[in-house]
């Protein structure tokens, strides 16, 4: 697939060329790989291209959606695999694209080479590293916002990260996050994040705040919520406020809570974590 192709670039040398002028977005989705994930397998398509994997723990699943409608050129000849070192990635790219217009994304033909070339309107930069050949992880997920909550609740995604840098300051390594619905009627839904002691006391409580303050300003569901996570996790996860200005939280008792934040007008970053067994601590 060819979107708005660029005249001085030959497609035909190409199994994967790729354009865009959302510099900044492509920088800061990066930056939240980079916290999250250290080789990932990225699928393109015609349409799209997707990533799914866990972390070492199997903790947390990742799974990353951008759509090929966004970006200014999008040639994709066949299917195509890219196994990423993204530390590598994100060392190559992070400072160069400052005060950039475009970036590219490419590997030609017959080349096991994963290229990064940045644009500005005197100068242009191309880099690469080596692409890997990474096990493809069997991992099913919900692909329905319907499917991975009962409750949901959009907030300030950089004041989660603030909560979660105030838990840690109390030494806790695990963080209980729950919900705690009020009334339907009156839409009282209250987010409370606390550290959870290794003596099974709880430490310092934040409630975040009711879907009538702006922290909260939308909810839904009417199921009460209260699960353990590692902390450390849920902090790496709230990076991804770089990303977006809120974050999308979606949760069920027994089920991963989710995290969603948007990329950009790119695409989507879903990151499911799975609740610790209290009974185990």
């Amino acid at each position: 697939m060819t979107s708005n192709s660029n005249a001085n670039v030959n497609l035909n040398d190409y199994s994967l060329y790729i354009e865009t002028v959302q510099t900044g977005t492509i920088g800061k989705l990066m930056e939240t790989l980079h916290a999250n994930v250290s080789s990932i397998n990225l699928y393109f398509t015609n349409s799209n291209v997707t990533s799914l994997s866990s972390d070492a723990t199997g903790a947390c699943i990742f799974y990353l959606r951008l759509e090929s409608t966004n970006f200014d050129i999008w040639h994709v000849e066949n299917n195509f695999m890219a196994g990423i070192n993204i530390p590598l990635l994100f060392k190559l790219i992070k400072d160069s694209l400052k005060a950039r217009n475009t970036i590219a994304l490419f590997v030609r033909k017959n080349d096991q080479r994963f290229y990064v070339r940045v644009n500005n309107s005197s100068s242009s930069d191309t880099s690469y590293i080596n692409l890997l050949t990474l096990q493809q992880q069997n991992i099913e997920i919900p692909r329905s916002t319907s499917e991975i909550g009962k409750t949901s609740i959009s907030m300030n995604s950089n004041a989660f990260l603030q909560y979660c840098k105030t838990v840690a300051g109390t030494g806790t390594e695990l963080v209980r996050i729950s919900t705690n619905v009020e009334g339907v009627e009156s839409n009282g839904y209250t987010l409370t994040i606390e550290s959870y002691g290794i003596a099974n006391t709880s430490g310092k409580s934040i409630v975040v705040g009711t879907s009538q303050d702006d922290l909260i300003f939308r909810s839904s569901g009417n199921q009460n919520f209260s699960e353990l996570f590692t902390l450390r996790l849920c902090q790496n996860i709230a990076k991804a406020c770089v990303m977006s200005e809120h974050v999308h939280i979606y949760m069920q008792p027994g089920l991963p809570i989710v995290f969603v934040y948007d990329s950009g007008n790119l695409g989507q970053i879903r990151f499911f974590l799975f609740p610790r067994d209290e009974d185990l601590l």
